[in-house]
């Protein structure tokens, strides 16, 4: 839990931050399914969340640990290697997840 509470809480604060910014003065699922598809593609994961659970197969001590590493050992496009191949996986994955999200919280509303 302790892992995975970051990854997670950046995934679903980024998402609601996206959802409130556009949606100023209406009710949180009055946005329109498009941008919560939008905005679901942009809150992707890090590459923290992929790192192992124990001692032999942990790569990184933490958060700071991990962008340390990333800069030293690769420079400024560690943190972009792989963007577009991630973003043709992640981004549909991500983006349907809230969209599910919202279209469920949508329905319940109803009930």
């Amino acid at each position: 839990m302790a892992r995975e509470f970051h990854g997670y809480g950046t995934y679903f604060f980024l998402y609601e931050f996206l959802k409130r910014r556009e949606g100023k003065g209406k009710k949180p699922r009055d946005i329109e399914n498009w941008k919560a598809y939008l905005f679901g593609a942009i809150a992707v994961k890090s590459k923290l969340q992929t790192d192992g659970f124990t001692p032999q197969t942990k790569k990184y001590k933490g958060a700071l640990d991990c962008f340390a590493q990333t800069y030293r050992y690769e420079g400024l496009r560690g943190f972009t290697k792989g963007f577009g191949t991630v973003m043709l996986r992640a981004g549909p994955v991500n983006a349907s997840t809230f969209m599910a999200y919202e279209l469920a919280m949508k329905s319940f509303d109803k009930l």
